[in-house]
């Protein structure tokens, strides 16, 4: 008798859920069928979907970590403290470093306080120290418009940069040392980094 291809004789019989039926060429087996579910990586947290049949592989759970800061124990998913303090600590430089380009207060006139700007505001002092401003002249703020630019004001430039960026670094080492005494996941996922920053 000729059979078409990939056929047998044999029916498979019955296949109880998760399974599925294989041919080994000589009779049917089953096998875990695994195939659609996601699990994940107990490495990285990380998705995968199983596209073969067989047990689970090792390294996979079918829990889902909580978030990128789980780790897992032999309890399962954990959230790493360590993790979640030197992400902290990272965005704190990181909101230092954008609040000191951000803008100076001089007067009560927000002033830009990126490089381009530093690099003026310098020439500004000199040129207001030394009363050469030029009559009238008129300045960009980022909350007045503009403004006349005295030299009273030009001259403050340097002197409110410096107590600005000193400002700035002494708020981000406060943030890094509260962080740093922090001992809970959850309090170090509760921190809030944009607290006092700014007068």
């Amino acid at each position: 008798m000729f059979l078409p291809a990939g056929c047998v004789l044999v029916g498979p019989g019955e296949c109880p859920p998760g399974y599925a039926h294989t041919w080994t060429g000589e009779a049917w087996e089953l096998a875990e069928d695994h195939r659609g579910e996601i699990l994940y990586n107990i490495e990285n947290g990380y998705p995968v979907t199983l596209s073969e049949l067989g047990p689970l592989p090792d390294g996979l759970t079918a829990v889902a970590p909580d978030s990128q800061f789980d780790i897992w124990t032999a309890n399962g998913w954990q959230k790493d403290v360590s993790a979640i303090k030197a992400n902290l600590i990272s965005a704190i430089k990181k909101h230092r470093d954008q609040l000191t380009a951000e803008y100076i207060i001089v007067d009560g006139y927000y002033f830009h306080s990126d490089a381009n700007s530093r690099i003026q505001q310098m020439t500004l002092t000199k040129m207001g120290k030394e009363n050469k401003m030029p009559p009238g002249l008129m300045w960009q703020t980022k909350n007045s418009g503009l403004i006349e630019l005295t030299n009273e004001l030009a001259s403050k430039f340097e002197d409110v940069t410096i107590e600005h960026d000193i400002r700035l670094f002494s708020k981000a080492l406060e943030h890094i040392n509260a962080v740093n005494s922090i001992e809970s996941a959850e309090e170090a996922l509760a921190y809030d980094i944009t607290q006092g920053w700014q007068p």
